[in-house]
Formats: C-alpha cells, structure tokens, sequence
C-alpha cells in the first residue's frame, strides 16, 4: 500500500518551535536548582537561538526584494525584536538564582511575551509571506527553514561542547 508523506509546512516547523519553547518555559516554572532544570534551561536557550536565528535567516531572504515600508518588513522587523527581547530574557534566566523575584519577575516576563509572539506570528507574517510569494518558493522555505535550524544547532551545540570542557562545567 502507498502512502503519501505529509509535506511539512514553514507554519507547521514554526509552531512545533514555539510549542517547545512554551515547554521550556513551562518546565523552568516549577524550577529547583537541580543539574536537571539547567539543562532544561540550555536546552530551551538553544533551542529558541536556532529558531531565531533559522525565522530571521529564512524570512530575511523571501522578503529580500519587498520594501521596507511594506507590511511584511514591519512585521519582519517586530518578529526580530520580539526575539531579541526573549533571547535576552532567557539569558537572564540563566545569570539568576531560581525562585527569587527577579527569577519569578523574568520568567512572567518571559512567559507575557512569547505568549504575545506565538498568537501574532501565525496570524500576521507568515500569512502575509505565504500570499507574497508563490507555492513553489514558500514551499521551499519550509526545507530551508529546518536546514538553517539544525546548522545552527550543530554550531552551538559544539560551542557549549567546547565551553564546558574548557570550564569543566555544566554551566554555559
């Protein structure tokens, strides 16, 4: 019997990101300072750093040749800000005790804004990138967009490698 594999959407790889991340951040909630709960920790900072960078990376090349005034290069632009924004909050995270305010105050901060970010991206960009360009290319972005994820996992991943030995921690 024949079966037809479902082809993955750009959406699609998006959303599976957003959902970890949501995950991540779920998991760094009932925190307690175990090896454990840093891993989560790196694991949802890696993670969020190859999305960003695969969503900036892939999204920057389709809309290459569309205006800035446009639309989709605003919210372009504001889907990179509000990545920045949780790059930074999760490299808070990381510098803070768990379980302090500030802990607590990130986290919620954190949480507000990807929360934000998850409900505005599928709506508002990737609609828009989807009606600019035609089937084929959108189609492609989706291959280019889990290319672009695992290369920069593959880099960090041998970076915090590196890191470690050097420290001979599991701190990064």
């Amino acid at each position: 019997m024949l079966t037809h594999a479902r082809v993955v959407d750009l959406e699609d790889l998006i959303a599976r990101d957003h959902a970890e991340l949501d995950k991540g951040i779920e998991a760094l909630s009932a925190w307690s300072p175990t090896a454990g709960q840093r891993v989560i920790l790196d694991e949802t900072r890696l993670g969020f750093v190859a999305h960003a960078e695969a969503i900036s990376n892939v999204l920057h090349a389709a809309l290459v040749h569309v205006p800035r005034t446009h639309l989709a290069s605003r919210l372009l632009t504001a889907t990179l800000a509000a990545h920045a924004e949780q790059e930074a909050l999760l490299w808070r995270l990381a510098r803070n005790v768990p379980n302090t305010v500030e802990w607590t105050e990130t986290l919620t901060t954190l949480r507000t804004c990807t929360a934000a970010h998850h409900h505005d991206e599928p709506i508002g960009l990737l609609p828009l990138v989807r009606e600019l360009l035609d089937g084929e290319a959108y189609a492609g972005f989706a291959t280019r967009y889990a290319t672009e994820r695992l290369r920069a996992l593959a880099m960090m991943s041998a970076v915090v490698a590196r890191t470690r030995a050097k420290r001979g921690s599991a701190q990064v």
